[in-house]
């Protein structure tokens, strides 16, 4: 079996993942006015995150099967109880395999051992000892429920999704496998189903705080933020400690533009989990739009603190401290953004690398051919692809400024331009030609035949 995916935090892949766009607002113009990226979304716990809640269920049932049953197989494994209270899972499992040599059919023990390899995230044997379980009480329902949750963790969600409808069919009031299955639903793209599942978790065991926060997650999704509003509340009141329910309260609150109340929760959160990356980030977005610019700077630093390759805080840090003036800053954490930034995000790492060479205050000396009709635009790229001189096919197709002078059109500052010239003619490498680029006017290809750094103290810079 391959290894498990990952997930401290079980996100909604398909419904809630995390939004990462960055929305640059563009005219005719520049490029001046940039929006921030959006914050990290919501989030829920997969049931093996949720370990504590897990691990109650089946020590709980497990006590209550050796409190009422009258042979001797379950005080076997009555030592193993008390190391497993006490965290020492060695001990444990070495209680319950000798409880097993002694009573090989020993259901109990089998799913007890497998709970704590499942622990120990020694998932493979964990899988092994609930199929035991599963072989000797094919209505084990808390095997099945236990068996799911490693197949979640190994994104086998059919299988986990089976097994949780498995251990409802046998067990029509555990809340656990409500919760559970409803959280595929979500993951499925079955709001209402999952609303269904969950609503039943609810109503079986009303201090299951993680499935008001997950039903919240839904009731925002489908537009009901007042429901989801009060979901979240209901999750903190349940357990004031739950850093998840404040997280997502913070992140309707930011959505609703309640600012000043997202930033409290978004403090709450880095105070109990203080490697928590996107609660920085995300405060660090409300603070700026709340206008506190300078703090939003220190949570995004924080952010990257936290996760030196996270490349969002970069952008947004880099944003705000050119909007403060300080440009040698600003060029340092868009660097960082490129460096961190993956390399198919295309258009920002483009912006990014703009953005540097507007705030080195370079020039560029330009060529450009312009013409009217997309098929003259084809045969200009098509012989410039052919090796033909650039100035050539200025003087056969061009329509537009510089023909005479072979398309020369002179030097420009980043920012001189209208953008969609602008950003092209600064990222272009001196001496090639960019592809066509449509407009509403006609068709542009561009060269770029120099790039020139201004003197700080000479603005002036000739054209060669």
């Amino acid at each position: 079996m391959k290894k498990p995916i990952n997930r401290i935090t079980f996100l909604f892949l398909k419904l809630f993942a995390p939004i990462f766009v960055m929305l640059v607002c563009v005219n005719a113009g520049s490029i001046d006015s940039v929006f921030l990226n959006t914050g990290e979304e919501n989030k829920s716990l997969s049931s093996i995150s949720n370990y504590q809640e897990l691990f109650n269920e089946n020590i709980n049932f497990t006590e209550s099967q050796i409190y009422s049953d009258s042979s001797n197989n379950f005080f076997n494994i009555f030592p193993a109880l008390q190391y497993a209270d006490n965290e020492n899972w060695d001990a444990a499992i070495i209680e319950i395999s000798n409880a097993i040599v002694s009573v090989p059919d020993f259901d109990l023990a089998y799913n007890f051992r497998g709970l704590i390899y499942m622990k120990k995230e020694m998932f493979d044997l964990a899988i092994s000892d609930f199929n035991n379980a599963i072989r000797i009480n094919p209505d084990f329902a808390l095997a099945y429920f236990n068996r799911a949750n490693i197949y979640e963790e190994y994104g086998q969600y059919d299988k986990a999704f089976s097994d949780y409808s498995y251990s409802i069919t046998l067990n029509k009031n555990f809340a656990l496998s409500y919760y559970s299955r409803g959280r595929l639903f979500a993951f499925k793209g079955e709001s209402e189903e999952a609303l269904i599942d969950l609503n039943t978790a609810i109503d079986l065991n009303p201090s299951l705080y993680h499935a008001y926060n997950d039903r919240g997650i839904i009731y925002k999704y489908v537009g009901r933020s007042d429901l989801a509003m009060i979901d979240f509340n209901t999750a903190i009141e349940l357990n004031p400690e739950y850093s998840l329910g404040y997280f997502n309260r913070g992140n309707l609150l930011h959505a609703q533009g309640l600012y000043t109340q997202a930033i409290e929760d978004y403090i709450a959160v880095v105070k109990m989990e203080p490697s928590n990356k996107e609660a920085f980030y995300n405060l660090g977005n409300s603070y700026a739009l709340k206008g506190d610019v300078q703090q939003a700077i220190v949570n995004y630093s924080k952010a990257t603190e936290v996760d030196p390759g996270y490349s969002l805080a970069y952008y947004n840090k880099a944003i705000l401290e050119e909007q403060l003036g300080e440009g040698s800053t600003a060029i340092k954490s868009f660097t960082k953004f490129i460096e961190t930034s993956p390399a198919n995000d295309t258009e920002f790492l483009d912006y990014a690398k703009y953005k540097i060479k507007k705030l080195l205050k370079i020039k560029i000396h330009l060529s450009v051919i312009f013409v009217t009709n997309s098929f003259t635009a084809m045969n200009v790229i098509n012989e410039l692809n052919e090796g033909r001189n650039f100035k050539t096919i200025v003087e056969k197709y061009s329509e537009g400024p510089g023909k005479e002078s072979g398309g020369d059109i002179g030097c420009y500052s980043p920012g001189d331009l209208r953008i969609d010239l602008d950003m092209t003619a600064v990222n272009l490498p001196k001496g090639q030609y960019s592809d066509i680029i449509s407009t509403n006017e006609g068709y542009f290809v561009l060269m770029k035949t120099g790039e020139y750094v201004i003197d700080e103290f000479d603005n002036s810079v000739a054209c060669n």
